[in-house]
């Protein structure tokens, strides 16, 4: 693994800065306060992301020590050689972890995922080890130089999961039998045996079509709100019909057929005073009408007298004497106008009263009128008219007609109801997802450290201390010499568990009894060692080296400085100081 350059675009007191990191050693030499430790910091970052701390201290929470001091974009991206292949790793940082992003470019700028989903552990995936290892190796920070051991995390790898199974008692679980029984609760190998990452995958998949179903249900949603407002439609329309037959009944019986009903049973009441009157007159008029008969026949005698009168005078005129005559025509003449008067009173008289056919003519009438005017008002009372009664067949049809949707309606808000239940279920479905999507990735980041581990603990089949203790504390020895301290070197000696003691004559002494000097070179011998027995050469990483020799006298620095130019060969070196006799590149 080689670094190519680094563009910061905001880290502490850098904001859109380039570096060029292509040479075997990158030396940078600058007074304190430039931002050394802060460079180095950024690198590490760019393979290992800054991961969490809740403390409010700078000094130990990487996210307020180097938020960019002026504010702005947060992160950068570093471009190096992997595998002969040219990447891009761009990281952006938030204030917790879930708010950071990382992407990852091949050399077209496009994105890649040769290292699979996972690529905010890019620095695991690379140099197969987390963190701390990385600081405990090829990273050596200024000021954290000695070191009493092997760290933690790498005591794991080399003693506990790297060790053989050989020796354990019988009926106990050895390293690989855990660590694959742990792999298939985490991944089956074969069905239909399921590893929580694959329910987990299971119920994602079902949650999918969960999903699916609440799309459906949002479009079926739309089309029966669309069919219940165009049923709605029609009650509105119904109503509007059937209020308006009501208010046509309601004047129909206010107005015309009322007034008809009124009308007639004014014309029976008239009959009946009618026919009353008449049946009255038929009691008290009966001696009015003989008078009126005698007279009419004294009429009637008057007359006849008058024309026997008149018919005389001209019968007689001829035979009487010229003066006699006139006077006879004279008196005939006379008596018959005054028969003729006496006749037409008698008649008059006679037509005034009315006689008794005429009576009974008009009782008839009247009895006649009375049936008629009854049969009027029970026709109205019986028998509406038709278009009335066309009304009201009608409305009782818009009823029954509104009660068949109104149950269509109710039934569509049921269905309604149900699609809304299914389609508003998406935002839980959606939560569901991506808590089962987190979930997920934080098992598979075990699932990878629990295969990586069985890997290492594959190929560390053989004796520990020889396959690796042994080499590491061969190679301590070996960088020890080369630092001009070739005896305290023969001394060192590593316990089980990775711990470095000193044996002097025969007594073991921890590191934490020596001086800085000496704690700081071993731990510098120390991570070179780890380095070179925890990563293959064909993949070597990039030593970062933050000032390491800050407590090193000249003769020992001078030696380190040569060691460095040596490692250069096999490693690609970034060397940070402040100090002209320590750079390297003067040196060399």
């Amino acid at each position: 693994m080689r670094f190519v350059s680094c563009h910061i675009a905001g880290f502490g007191r850098f904001v859109n800065e380039r570096f060029d990191l292509s040479k075997d050693i990158v030396e940078i030499k600058a007074e304190n306060g430039w931002g050394k430790t802060t460079l180095a910091a950024f690198l590490e970052s760019m393979l290992f992301g800054l991961g969490e701390s809740r403390t409010k201290s700078v000094q130990d929470n990487a996210r307020l020590k180097y938020e960019p001091f002026r504010g702005g974009y947060f992160g950068g991206s570093l471009t190096f050689l992997y595998g002969g292949k040219t990447y891009r790793i761009e990281r952006k940082f938030g204030k917790t972890p879930s708010a950071d992003t990382v992407k990852l470019y091949d050399k077209n700028n496009m994105l890649c995922y040769d290292f699979g989903e996972n690529i905010e552990r890019i620095g695991e995936l690379l140099l197969g080890v987390n963190r701390e290892s990385y600081r405990k190796s090829a990273y050596i920070p200024q000021g954290e130089g000695a070191s009493e051991g092997l760290p933690e995390d790498t005591r794991t790898r080399l003693t506990a999961l790297l060790s053989a199974d050989q020796g354990v008692p019988k009926g106990k679980k050895g390293a690989l039998e855990r660590l694959e029984e742990a792999e298939r609760a985490l991944r089956a190998k074969r069905r239909p045996a399921k590893g929580k990452i694959d329910e987990i995958e299971e119920r994602i998949q079902a949650l999918e079509g969960q999903k699916a179903d609440c799309e459906r249900a949002a479009l079926a949603l739309r089309e029966e709100r669309a069919v219940t407002a165009q049923t709605q439609s029609r009650l509105n329309v119904l109503e509007e019909e059937r209020k308006g037959l009501m208010q046509a009944l309601e004047s129909r019986w206010q107005g015309g057929e009322s007034t008809a009903r009124a009308e007639a049973e004014q014309r029976l009441a008239q009959a009946n005073a009618t026919l009353a009157a008449l049946n009255v007159e038929k009691t008290e008029g009966a001696g009015t009408r003989r008078t009126e008969k005698t007279k009419k026949k004294k009429g009637s005698l008057f007359a006849a007298i008058s024309i026997v009168a008149a018919v005389l005078g001209i019968l007689l005129t001829p035979s009487l004497p010229d003066i006699g005559s006139p006077v006879l025509i004279a008196g005939c003449i006379g008596v018959a106008i005054s028969c003729l008067v006496m006749a037409f009173r008698a008649g008059k008289k006679n037509g005034s009263g009315g006689s008794e056919k005429d009576f009974k003519a008009r009782l008839q009438a009247a009895q006649k009128e009375l049936e008629e005017a009854q049969g009027a008002v029970d026709k109205l009372k019986i028998a509406p008219s038709a278009e009335t009664e066309e009304w009201k067949a009608r409305i009782a049809e818009l009823d029954s007609q509104k009660h068949r949707l109104v149950y269509q309606t109710a039934e569509e808000k049921a269905r309604i109801e149900d699609l809304e239940r299914r389609a508003y279920a998406s935002a839980d479905i959606v939560a569901e997802q991506g808590r089962l999507t987190e979930e997920k990735a934080r098992l598979e980041r075990r699932l990878e450290a629990v295969r990586v581990a069985k890997e290492m603990l594959l190929r560390a089949r053989g004796n520990m201390a020889e396959r690796y203790l042994d080499p590491i504390e061969r190679s301590c020895r070996e960088y020890a010499r080369m630092l001009g301290n070739e005896e305290k070197g023969q001394a060192l000696r590593f316990t089980a568990e990775g711990r470095a003691l000193f044996d002097e004559n025969g007594s073991y002494r921890a590191m934490e009894y020596y001086s800085v000097g000496t704690k700081e070179l071993f731990g510098f011998c120390i991570r070179l060692a780890l380095a070179e027995a925890m990563f293959s050469l064909s993949e070597p990483p990039v030593l970062v080296l933050d000032d390491p020799f800050v407590n090193f006298d000249d003769q020992t620095t001078a030696l380190a400085k040569r060691l460095v130019k040596g490692l250069a060969k096999k490693y690609q070196v970034v060397y940070f100081t402040c100090k002209e006799e320590r750079r390297i590149m003067k040196f060399l």
